[in-house]
């Protein structure tokens, strides 16, 4: 019997190798349409007496930055050190190749930029590569740092002996040299063009990036070797890409970190406050009193560079848990006049347009003689087994728990769409509302798609104060998280 699945052939990794190169050319070309990044083109595939020529972008101001795409189909061979000086067969190595283009690329004072850009995952704890600086992706000023002694400080010495130049010669090419690692797989490049493309007004679903990736293949199979802003929209214009009005990223790294921060419109990137060493183990901040001080705080500052940058409309991004959706969603508040919009499985979910219908049923359980309510949404899954012991054990100040459902059931899918979603935010905001008259304060246990956490957020208005709550897994119970000022 033949398998129907295999290891990709020579050929399909070679065509993976050039679809990822040609959708980071289409994702840096689309910075032609940003007059603030002041980018003037792009050259395609240039080729000349240097090795980083896969793509270079020329700005107003010199220098260019020339890139390297490296891409790899799986991380059996992850980057390390010894990647940079092994020639694998080759001339010359990796390193020597990029000392020979920094040299040959220089003019006068001028000096290149330079920058591999590769989805092989960095080694940890490697002596040279933990050295690169998180902004800006360069080893200097870091490494410089390092001990003589240290086994970082002997790498260093065998890479200056590689090129045959003494350190600070290295220190000098290292310091245009950006190595910006783990870059993520073909997919995550595919939903990052996404977001280019939705930022400067174009049609945002994958489709339409497969059309801009096809674009640059033709470019390059034709010749071209020079994009620039008239030729890009008129590409835009033939294949019919325009959306309309650009629309914000709001990326929130709560429990993962994104491999393309810098393509957001703004990002918040909590993931060493929590406490864990993996995405589902991350629901509780090492200092819990940092929930409305830190990341609220930081939350607020990205709302601002959204507004500094004149959208309102937003697309929120990113891994985060239900509570963190929904004061995501209260910070871009429709009364403040956002609109906000989420990738909710295969459809996009957005507080724009026509509501539907949701019929909501409620159950209301006395739980002790306190001036305080505690509601559950129990849309993906009935909250009340997990919430009533916990209210039971750790809130004597609750007198009510109001729980509420769709008449049809729970589930993860219940939700039939965006028109549903925006219905079901605003009635569960009026039934809240309703239900918390007589009472000072309340308590929230959250169990929907993200997407409806942020319309609920997004509407969230004139409420009393609100203490929000994410579990802390399977059995455990909860934790308090975000505090709303009523």
């Amino acid at each position: 019997m033949t398998a129907e699945y295999g290891l990709p052939s020579p050929s399909g990794a070679l065509i993976a190798g050039y679809d990822y190169q040609h959708l980071f050319t289409w994702l840096q070309a689309l910075g032609l349409l940003r007059e603030e990044e002041g980018i003037t083109r792009i050259g395609l595939e240039v080729g000349g007496q240097h090795n980083v020529d896969d793509l270079v972008v020329h700005h107003k101001e010199p220098p260019p930055l020339y890139y390297q795409v490296k891409f790899v189909m799986a991380q059996g061979e992850p980057l390390s050190h010894e990647w940079f000086t092994d020639s694998g067969g080759a001339t010359k190595s990796p390193l020597q190749r990029f000392y020979e283009s920094f040299v040959k690329l220089s003019d006068g004072d001028v000096r290149p930029e330079m920058a591999l850009e590769t989805n092989r995952w960095p080694v940890a704890g490697d002596p040279i590569l933990s050295y690169v600086d998180g902004q800006t992706h360069k080893l200097v000023p870091r490494l410089p740092l390092a001990a003589a002694g240290s086994a970082s400080g002997a790498v260093r010495r065998e890479w200056a002996e590689h090129l045959g130049i003494d350190e600070p010669a290295l220190y000098e090419m290292l310091g245009h040299l950006a190595i910006c690692a783990g870059r993520g797989s073909l997919e995550d490049l595919r939903e990052r063009c996404c977001w280019r493309m939705c930022s400067v007004g174009l049609l945002d679903d994958l489709d339409s990036v497969d059309v801009g990736m096809g674009e640059i293949r033709r470019l390059i199979r034709e010749g071209v070797r020079a994009l620039d802003v008239e030729r890009l929209r008129a590409i835009i214009a033939s294949k019919r890409l325009e959306r309309g009005a650009a629309r914000a990223t709001l990326l929130v790294q709560q429990i993962k970190k994104d491999p393309w921060p810098e393509l957001a419109t703004a990002s918040v990137d909590w993931v060493d406050l929590f406490e864990g060493d993996a995405p589902e183990e991350r629901r509780q901040l090492r200092d819990p009193s940092g929930w409305n001080g830190v990341l609220r705080s930081q939350l607020r500052e990205a709302r601002a560079e959204i507004e500094r940058s004149g959208l309102l409309d937003v697309l929120v991004v990113g891994a985060m848990r239900l509570s963190t959706g929904l004061v995501v969603g209260a910070e871009m508040a429709n009364v403040a006049g956002f609109s906000v919009a989420i990738r909710q499985g295969d459809e996009e979910w957005s507080s724009t347009g026509e509501k539907g219908k949701a019929d909501l049923e409620v159950e209301s359980t006395e739980v002790g003689a306190g001036q305080e309510l505690a509601i559950g949404i129990s849309i993906a899954t009935d909250l009340s087994e997990d919430v009533l012991p916990f209210l039971e054990n750790e809130a004597a100040t609750v007198g009510r728990f109001v729980n509420f459902h769709l008449a049809r059931g729970v589930g993860r899918d219940v939700i039939r769409g965006s028109a549903e979603a925006r219905a079901l935010a605003q009635y569960l905001l009026d039934a809240i509302r309703s239900a918390s008259r007589g009472f000072n304060r309340v308590h929230l246990f959250v169990a929907c798609p993200l997407g409806l956490a942020l319309m609920l957020g997004h509407v969230w208005n004139r409420m009393p104060e609100t203490q929000l709550y994410d579990d802390l897994g399977y059995g455990r119970g909860y934790a308090p998280t975000f505090f709303l000022h009523g």
